[in-house]
C-alpha cells in the first residue's frame, strides 16, 4: 500500500478526508475517499456507494488533476483502496474553510476591514475560475465552503465534482482526451445541481443546455453578496423555499439584507447585483470582466481605508489641539484629501463642515472678515453657512462705517495740519527776514530748534502735496538758519531731510519741476557748506548734481525763474572751480551765468533779485 491513513480530518455527505502518509515519497498528503454506507456488528463493512457516485468521484479527480493553477487545490494521484474505492490524493493544506473564516470575521470587523481582508480572496478564486474557463471547464458549485485558506495565506478552490465542459468538445480533435471523452460526466452534466442558496436560475431547470461560464459568474456574484451582507443571496426557511428563490432569481438588495447600520460600498453592491441578474446577458460578459470590475472596487476599498485613517487623525487633532488658523487649515486640507479618496464618506463630510465653521467663527472673532467670508462660502447649504455669512455682512457694514468715520477724522486732521504748516512756513520766512534785520539771531536759532524737533516727530509721507511743499519750505529756511549760525552739521542734516522729502515726492510725481528745483537748492546748499569746510571734491560733486537737476527743470518747464536758478548754480560751481585753480573753467561758468542774468535783468528791469545775482 502506497498510502497509510493516519487521521480523519473532515467528512461530508458521501466522502471523508484523511491525512495520510505517501510512503514512496515520505510526504504527508490529504486523501478524499468515499464513505462506507453501513456496518454490521464487529465493524464489518457491508456495501459501497453506487457506481454513479464512483464515476463522479473519478470525474472530479480527472478534472482537478488537469487544472494546474496556483489557486486550484493540486491533485497528485487517483488511487484505490483494498476494497476498490477510489481515493483522491491531494495536497495537504493546513488552514480552514473560507466559510468558517467568514463566520468568524463578519460580526467583529468593520466593513472596510472585512472587505479589505476578504475581497483579495474572492479575486484569487475568480482568477482560478477564469483559468478553468480558459480550459473549457465550468465549476457550477462555487461557494465559500469550496475554498480552503491556508495557514500562510494560500487560497485554493476545491471540489470539481459538478464541473462540466463548455462548449461541448466530444468531436473536437484539438481537445485533450479528458475533455472529448463522450463517456465523461464533463460532457453529460446533470441538472438541477448545485447549492440552492447560491444557485443561478438556470441551474434549477431540468436540462443543462442553458448552463455556461455565465453560471459561474452568477456564483461569483453570490459569493460577493455573501461578503457584503453576511448571508447567501437566496435565503429560505427550508430547502424548497431556498430553491424557489433561486429558480425565480429573487435577490434582496444588499443594503437591505445587510445588518442595520452597515454601510456598503455602492460600487460593490452594484457589481454583485449585476452578476446576480436573472438574464445571463445582463451579467458581466466574462470572469475577466468581473475581475476587472472587482479590482476597480478593491482600489476604491483601499482608498476608503486611507480616507478613514486620515479622518481619524483629524478628529483626534481637533479634539486635542488648540484652535488656530494653522491647525484648522491643515485639518480641512486633510479632509479634502480624504474626500478625494472616498467622496461619499459621510463622516469626513460632517467633520469638514464642522472644521470650516470653526475656521469662519475664529476669523470672525479676530475680525478677519475676508477670511471668514471665504471659509463660510465653502460650507454646504443648510449648515451654518447663512448664519455665518449674515454675521460677516453685519461686521463688514460696521467696519465700513468705522472706516468712513476714521477717514473723515483723518481728513480733518490733515486739513488742520496743512493750514498749521502753511502758517508755520509763512511765519518762519517772515521771522527769518525780520530777526536777521534787527540782529536777533538767537531767537531765530531757538525757533529753528523748536521746529526741527517738531518736524522730527511728524511724518509727511502720507500727507497731501500742499503739506509736503509747506514742509519743504520750512526745511530749507531752517537749514539756512543753522548754517548762518555756524552749525553746519545741523544744516547738512536738515538739507538731507529736505532731499529725502523731495525724492519721495519725485517718486509720486516724476519730473515735477517744483521738486527737482527744490532738490537742486538743497544740493547747492550742501556744496556751499562743503566748500567752506574745504571739501572741494565733495562740493564739486553736489554742485554737479544740482546743475543736472536744473537742466532737467529747463527741459520740462523752461522759464525765467528756472533760468535764473540755473545761472546761480553755475555761479556757485564757478566759485568752486576758481578755488580749485581751474581758472579757465571757472571763467567759462561765470560768463555763462552772467549772460543769462544780464538778459533776464534787461527783460525785467525792476527785478532786484536778478540785479543782485548779476
Amino acid at each position: 500500500m502506497d498510502y497509510i491513513l493516519q487521521q480523519r480530518i473532515a467528512e461530508g455527505g458521501f466522502a471523508e478526508i484523511w491525512e495520510a502518509l505517501q510512503v514512496p515519497l515520505g510526504r504527508v498528503v490529504a486523501i478524499k475517499r468515499l464513505k462506507v454506507q453501513g456496518e454490521k456488528e464487529g465493524g464489518r463493512r457491508i456495501h459501497l456507494p453506487s457506481a454513479h457516485v464512483h464515476a463522479m468521484f473519478r470525474h472530479e479527480a480527472i478534472v482537478a488533476g488537469h487544472l494546474e493553477h496556483p489557486n486550484i487545490l493540486p491533485v497528485y494521484d487517483l488511487a484505490y483502496d483494498e476494497e476498490g474505492r477510489p481515493m483522491l490524493v491531494m495536497k495537504r493544506v493546513r488552514g480552514q474553510l473560507w466559510s468558517d473564516l467568514l463566520r468568524e470575521d463578519f460580526p467583529h470587523l468593520s466593513v472596510e476591514e472585512f472587505l479589505g481582508k476578504h475581497l483579495p480572496i474572492l479575486l484569487s478564486v475568480a482568477q482560478a475560475v477564469a483559468y478553468a474557463h480558459s480550459q473549457g471547464v465550468v465549476h457550477r458549485d462555487l461557494k465559500p465552503a469550496q475554498v480552503m485558506i491556508g495557514a500562510f495565506g494560500e487560497v485554493l478552490l476545491m471540489d470539481w465534482g459538478l464541473a462540466m465542459a463548455y462548449p461541448r468538445r466530444t468531436s473536437d480533435p484539438q481537445a485533450p482526451p479528458w475533455l472529448r471523452d463522450p463517456r465523461s460526466p464533463l460532457n453529460h452534466p446533470t441538472n438541477p445541481a448545485g447549492t440552492p442558496a447560491y444557485m443561478a436560475p438556470e441551474q434549477t431547470i431540468a436540462t443543462p443546455e442553458k448552463l455556461g461560464p455565465w453560471t459561474d459568474i452568477y456564483l461569483l456574484g453570490a459569493i460577493l453578496y455573501r461578503l457584503l451582507t453576511g448571508t447567501a443571496p437566496h435565503p429560505g426557511k427550508n430547502g424548497d423555499e431556498t430553491f424557489e428563490y433561486a429558480r425565480q432569481g429573487l435577490v434582496i438588495p444588499p443594503q437591505e439584507a445587510a445588518p442595520k447600520g452597515r454601510r456598503l460600498p455602492s460600487g460593490l453592491t452594484a457589481l454583485a447585483m449585476r452578476c446576480l441578474s436573472y438574464d445571463p446577458k445582463d451579467r458581466p460578459h466574462s470572469v475577466g470582466a468581473f475581475i476587472e470590475a472587482l479590482q476597480g472596487c478593491m482600489s476604491g476599498a483601499k482608498n476608503r481605508q486611507q480616507a478613514m485613517t486620515l479622518v481619524e487623525g483629524v478628529a483626534e487633532r481637533l479634539a486635542t489641539s488648540p484652535r488656530d488658523y494653522a491647525v484648522l487649515a491643515e485639518c480641512i486640507n486633510t479632509l479634502d484629501r480624504a474626500l478625494q479618496l472616498y467622496p461619499d464618506y459621510q463622516e469626513a463630510i460632517e467633520l469638514r463642515t464642522k472644521a470650516l465653521a470653526a475656521y469662519a467663527r475664529l476669523a470672525l472673532a479676530n475680525r478677519d472678515l475676508k477670511l471668514a467670508r471665504v471659509q463660510a462660502e465653502r460650507l454646504p447649504a443648510g449648515s451654518e453657512r447663512e448664519t455665518l455669512l449674515a454675521h460677516v455682512v453685519e461686521l463688514e457694514e460696521m467696519q465700513r462705517r468705522q472706516a468712513e468715520a476714521l477717514e473723515r477724522a483723518n481728513r480733518l486732521v490733515r486739513d488742520e495740519r496743512d493750514r498749521a504748516e502753511q502758517i508755520i512756513e509763512f511765519l518762519l520766512g517772515h521771522f527769518h527776514r525780520s530777526l536777521r534785520r534787527v540782529g536777533r539771531l538767537e531767537l531765530l536759532r531757538q525757533l529753528a530748534d523748536e521746529l526741527n524737533n517738531y518736524f522730527s516727530h511728524v511724518s509727511v509721507e502720507v500727507e497731501t502735496e500742499q503739506t509736503r511743499r509747506n514742509r519743504m519750505g520750512a526745511y530749507q529756511i531752517i537749514a539756512q538758519v543753522f548754517t548762518e549760525q555756524g552749525d553746519k552739521r545741523l544744516g547738512l542734516e536738515m538739507c538731507q531731510r529736505a532731499i529725502a522729502l523731495a525724492s519721495h515726492a519725485l517718486e509720486l510725481h516724476p519730473n515735477d519741476p517744483y521738486w527737482m528745483a527744490r532738490k537742486a537748492d538743497c544740493y547747492d546748499h550742501i556744496s556751499t557748506i562743503e566748500y567752506y569746510q574745504g571739501k572741494y571734491d565733495e562740493a564739486r560733486t553736489h554742485s554737479e548734481m544740482a546743475l543736472e537737476l536744473r537742466r532737467r527743470v529747463l527741459f520740462v518747464a523752461f522759464g525765467d525763474e528756472a533760468e535764473a536758478n540755473f545761472a546761480r548754480s553755475l555761479h556757485k560751481r564757478g566759485i568752486i572751480e576758481w578755488r580749485c585753480r581751474n581758472l579757465d573753467e571757472a571763467l567759462q561758468l561765470h560768463v555763462e551765468a552772467e549772460t543769462i542774468l544780464r538778459r533776464l535783468t534787461l527783460k525785467h528791469s525792476n527785478n532786484e533779485d536778478y540785479e543782485s545775482s548779476l
